[in-house]
């Protein structure tokens, strides 16, 4: 079981919780993520904060904490790890349609690619999925009139970083 906490509130939900001060942390982006643990009962306390490490570490160390590098994780958090560890991408491709809406086509990439590959990408799936008339690439990208962006996985985290912190 897990329990999320504003980062305010660690250090005596860590207390209260397990009975001691020790705590780990885990720079990720541009915030620390803390966690603490009762093997026993199996729960974990975790937060996050958008202070720097030096901070956190005396604030905690100011608590008589124990902190060191690390994090404790269950079973649910082996997939944001996963995610965590690959450099990939997010690429989407906005796009004018014939409709009253605008056109989103998006895909994940376990590497960074380029605005070529990603329209590559599109291209190979609306032709495979007949969801296009049979055109060149050229003659798709120049009837798309479309705009690329692509978020590195580092620039996912960072947004979600700032969104775990913007709630302290």
């Amino acid at each position: 079981m897990t329990l999320r906490v504003d980062y305010v509130d660690f250090a005596d939900s860590v207390v209260r919780l397990t009975g001691k001060r020790e705590a780990y942390w885990r720079a990720i982006g541009d915030h620390i993520r803390l966690s603490a643990a009762d093997p026993k009962s199996q729960t974990i306390i975790r937060s996050a904060t958008s202070a720097d490490l030096a901070t956190v570490k005396n604030a905690l160390t100011a608590e008589n904490f124990l902190l060191l590098p690390g994090e404790w994780t269950d079973e649910s958090d082996v997939a944001v790890d996963v995610v965590e560890s690959v450099v990939g991408a997010v690429a989407a491709v906005s796009y004018e349609t014939t409709g009253h809406h605008p056109g989103l086509w998006m895909d994940a990439y376990p590497t960074v690619p380029t605005e070529l590959e990603v329209l590559e990408a599109m291209y190979e799936e609306l032709t495979h999925n007949g969801e296009i008339p049979a055109v060149t690439f050229d003659r798709f990208t120049s009837d798309l009139n479309g705009h690329v962006v692509i978020l590195t996985n580092q620039q996912i985290r960072n947004y979600i970083g700032a969104k775990l912190t913007s709630a302290e």
